[in-house]
C-alpha cells in the first residue's frame, strides 16, 4: 500500500468517526450495553408491577377491616347515660351510690360467698388508687415493642356495649423476636379511672376499648395504644372459617358447653338443641361450641378459662399459618370484616408484610395475675380477685421489655 492510499484510508476512518459511525468492536460493546440496559429496565418494570400488585392485594384486604379512630373517654357521661337507662334517681344519690347501682346491674354472677369486711375493702380500694397514681405516671415503652390488646366482648346486641369477656395482650418484640400473650382475668379487682375499684371487665362498659386500655396501662405501667375487638358472633364465624378446632374436652366441660349452647343457639337463630355434645373426649368443635368452651369459668375458676381462650387462639394461628393461598383468601374475606380496630391501615400493612417473620418468633403465654400474687374477695356481691399489682407489673415489664 502506497503512502497516498494509506493516508486516504485514515482520512475515511476519521470521517466515519466524525459522522458518528463506530468501529465494529465498539459497536459490539455498545450493543451489549444496550441489551443490558434494556433487560434491567424490563426487570425493574416487572418488579415495580409485582410490588404494586402485592401492595394492591394487601390494601384490598385491609379495606375489609373496620378501622376506627381512638375515641376520647368521657366516663361521667357514660355513667349518666347508664343511670338513665336503669332509671336511677341521680338527684338523690351521689356518684359513688350511682356507681354502686350500676355495678349491681353489671354483675352477671352473684357470689355465694359472704361479703369481704368493709375495712378490708376500703384498704384495698386505697391501695388500688395509690398503685394507679404511681404506675400511670411511670408507663414503660420501647420502639421495638408493640402491645396490642385483643378484646372479646360479651355483646349480644349491636345496640349495647357490653363487657369485655376476654382480654389478651399480644406483645411483639422485634429486638428479642418474642411474641407474648398475657391473658388478664376479667375478675381482677382494679382501679378504673373515673369509676373506682371494680372488676376489670367493667371498664369496657364504662368506656369501651379505650378505657380498658387506659385501665390496664395505668395499673401495670405498660404502654398500650392499639386494640383489636370482636364480639360473640365474630368469634363464631372466625372459628368456622378455619374449619373448627380440635380440643380435648372433659365430661364436665361438655355439660357446660351444652348449657351455654342454649343461649348461643337462641342468639344465632338455631334450634335450641343444635350442636350439643353427647360427652367429652378429643372433639372437633365448631364456632358455637368453641365459643361456649372458651367461656367456661366454673371449672378451674377464671384461670382455666383464660387458658382455654389461649388454646383456641393458638389453634387458629397454627391453622392460618398452614393455609394455602386459596384457603387464606377465603378466610380473610370472611374474618376481616368482623374485626374492629384502631390500628391504622399503614400499620396493618406493615404487620402483614412481616407476618411470615412473626410466625417464627418464640411464643410465651401466661395469665395475670401470676400464681401466688392474688386472693379472692367478695365485693358488692361479686367474686373478685385482689392482686399484688407491684409483683404482676414487674413480671409483665420484665417479659415485655427485658432481654
Amino acid at each position: 500500500m502506497d503512502e497516498e492510499n494509506y493516508t486516504s484510508e485514515q482520512e475515511d476512518n476519521a470521517s466515519e468517526q466524525e459522522n458518528g459511525e463506530l468501529e465494529p468492536e465498539e459497536k459490539k460493546k455498545w450493543n451489549r450495553k444496550r441489551k443490558i440496559i434494556t433487560i434491567v429496565v424490563i426487570v425493574a418494570a416487572i418488579l415495580i408491577l409485582a410490588g404494586a400488585t402485592v401492595i394492591g392485594i394487601i390494601y384490598h384486604y385491609i379495606g375489609k377491616i373496620n378501622i376506627e379512630e381512638t375515641k376520647d373517654v368521657d366516663v361521667d357521661s357514660a355513667i349518666s347515660e347508664m343511670a338513665d337507662e336503669l332509671d336511677i334517681d341521680t338527684d338523690s344519690k351521689d356518684k359513688d351510690e350511682i356507681v354502686d347501682e350500676i355495678e349491681k346491674s353489671l354483675n352477671d354472677d352473684e357470689s355465694d360467698s359472704s361479703e369481704t369486711d368493709s375495712d378490708t375493702v376500703t384498704s384495698v380500694n386505697d391501695t388500688n388508687l395509690q398503685n394507679y397514681n404511681t404506675m400511670s405516671a411511670d408507663v414503660m415503652s420501647d420502639p421495638d415493642v408493640t402491645n396490642i390488646l385483643l378484646i372479646g366482648t360479651d355483646t349480644r346486641d349491636t345496640s349495647e356495649r357490653g363487657r369485655s369477656d376476654s382480654m389478651i395482650l399480644v406483645s411483639l418484640n422485634t429486638r428479642t423476636n418474642k411474641l407474648l400473650m398475657f391473658s388478664f382475668l376479667r375478675d381482677i379487682y382494679i382501679y378504673i379511672p373515673g369509676v373506682g375499684s371494680t372488676r376489670l371487665n367493667h371498664a369496657y362498659a364504662y368506656g369501651g376499648a379505650e378505657l380498658t386500655m387506659q385501665t390496664i396501662e395505668g395499673n401495670f405501667g405498660i404502654e398500650i395504644d392499639k386494640y383489636v375487638k370482636v364480639d360473640f358472633f365474630s368469634f363464631i364465624e372466625a372459628i368456622d372459617a378455619v374449619g373448627g378446632v380440635d380440643i380435648t374436652v372433659t365430661d364436665a366441660e361438655a355439660e357446660l358447653i351444652n348449657e351455654y349452647l342454649g343461649e348461643i343457639n337462641n342468639l344465632v337463630g338455631d334450634k335450641s338443641g343444635s350442636d350439643k355434645l353427647s360427652c367429652g373426649g378429643d372433639l372437633h368443635l365448631n364456632g358455637k361450641q368453641a365459643l361456649c368452651y372458651a367461656r367456661i369459668r366454673y371449672i378451674g375458676t377464671d384461670f382455666e378459662r383464660t387458658r382455654r381462650q389461649r388454646d383456641v387462639l393458638n389453634q387458629v394461628l397454627e391453622k392460618v399459618e398452614n393455609m394455602s393461598l386459596g384457603e387464606l383468601d377465603t378466610f380473610l374475606d370472611t374474618v376481616l370484616p368482623l374485626i374492629t380496630t384502631n390500628i391504622s391501615s399503614s400499620e396493618i400493612f406493615s404487620y402483614m408484610m412481616n407476618a411470615s417473620e412473626y410466625t417464627s418468633y418464640t411464643r410465651v403465654a401466661d395469665s395475670i395475675p401470676i400464681s401466688g400474687t392474688y386472693s379472692f374477695m367478695t365485693v358488692r356481691g361479686m367474686s373478685v380477685i385482689g392482686i399484688d399489682f407491684t409483683q404482676n407489673a414487674n413480671i409483665l415489664r420484665n417479659n415485655i421489655y427485658g432481654d
